[in-house]
């Protein structure tokens, strides 16, 4: 089998392949001692090779440490991919956004371009067309968008990151939480219909992440969600990139 692994801000997610085929996935929390749970979670399981995306450097030494570096792809823009990268700073490119491309464009390409919405502590928009990755925007998630108001202000309170059920605010818990949520989905809606006008042909727009499937209630422009983008992603870099002996 095949492990893979997408470390985030927030979460650790882990997938095992056999073949093609997605055999489990799990989660643990990043500010967690992750390895006893990978570890009771592989038991007795074989793994024949590892890759990785990471953007905590400090729990992506700690995984790699625990199992063999020398079988672990850790993703770069220096691998070969399904696509060029045009991006002025590849090496600066976020790896867990290369392997969402790799896997959104392997899928859903087929010669239109793709857009992908990668929604978590952050969201990144991600542009890939026949030309290649094309470039994207990164935003704050809706964790972050509160973490500015509760740190930029002495009296607003940390609330529940979730739908209002009000049409306005009408307290102070209400009022945030429609300006961070509402927010968060017109700050992706009109991400991608800026990218969507730029580009010649209409794209096929992809969401992954913890917040895809609120995005995908509220966002209509979204044609396919996939939970597992990025760990897929990364089993195609993996098989572009075969390892050497």
């Amino acid at each position: 089998m095949w492990l893979t692994l997408d470390i985030g801000n927030s979460a650790v997610k882990a997938a095992l392949f056999d073949g093609d085929r997605l055999a489990d996935d799990a989660t643990w929390l990043s500010d967690g001692h992750i390895e006893d749970g990978l570890i009771r979670w592989i038991d007795h399981r074989p793994v024949a090779r590892v890759g990785l995306c990471s953007v905590v450097p400090t729990v992506a030494a700690r995984v790699i440490a625990l199992l063999d570096a020398e079988s672990s792809l850790v993703v770069t823009s220096k691998h070969h991919l399904p696509f060029d990268i045009t991006y002025s700073q590849p090496e600066r490119l976020g790896s867990d956004r290369i392997a969402a491309a790799a896997c959104a464009w392997t899928l859903y390409g087929n010669g239109a371009p793709v857009v992908v919405i990668d929604a978590g502590t952050t969201v990144t928009i991600d542009v890939v067309t026949a030309s290649g990755y094309e470039g994207g925007a990164i935003a704050p998630g809706p964790a972050l968008l509160m973490e500015s108001l509760t740190a930029g202000t002495a009296s607003l309170p940390r609330v529940p990151l979730k739908m209002p059920l009000d049409e306005f605010g009408q307290s102070t818990i209400s009022a945030l939480q429609h300006g961070i949520m509402h927010g968060f989905i017109d700050l992706v809606a009109g991400a991608v219909e800026r990218a969507s006008q730029l580009l010649p042909d209409r794209p096929v727009i992809v969401a992954t992440g913890g917040w895809h499937r609120l995005l995908a209630e509220y966002v209509d422009a979204i044609d396919h969600v996939h939970p597992h983008l990025v760990l897929r992603g990364i089993r195609e870099i993996m098989r572009l990139n075969p390892q050497s002996d």
